[in-house]
């Protein structure tokens, strides 16, 4: 039994959803590249807003062939636009969390993204799931 089968067996006596194990780890890969993204964007003097809308919309193309290929089974590009949605959809969630953080005067923004990076993965990975590569837009069972 190769590793990946001993972590597959590990979720399912742990009642874990592989796919979203799956997620967890595709999404750290995404997440550095993200972070990287929007670190260097702040890094350049770009205002919080524009940093993270520049990192989302760099890190889209590549998360979108991480993210449907291996977690999904599916990176059929008619599902882009879905998948632009839901980066939309959190981009603004994210930026609402950062203005929040800025009103409650935490200004760490790199901090401040990075308290929500968890909590955001499994909100999107439902949506994700749900509405994006779901059992009619795939030939893969969910």
């Amino acid at each position: 039994m190769n590793s990946m089968e001993k972590i597959k067996e590990l979720c399912k006596k742990l009642h874990l959803d592989w796919k979203f194990v799956k997620f967890l780890f595709v999404g750290v890969i995404n997440t550095i590249f993200g972070y990287c993204a929007f670190a260097f964007f702040t890094f350049i003097g770009l205002h919080y807003v524009l940093a993270n809308l520049f990192a989302n919309i760099v890190g889209i193309m590549f998360n979108f062939k991480t993210t449907g290929g291996i977690v999904f089974k599916n990176s059929n590009n008619s599902l882009l636009l879905k998948f632009f949605g839901v980066y939309g959809l959190m981009y603004l969630v994210s930026i609402s969390e950062l203005r929040c953080c800025e009103l409650l005067h935490f200004n760490n923004m790199y901090l401040n993204y990075a308290l929500f990076i968890f909590p955001n993965a499994m909100i999107s990975f439902t949506i994700m799931k749900k509405f994006v590569f779901n059992k009619k837009n795939t030939n893969q069972p969910i």
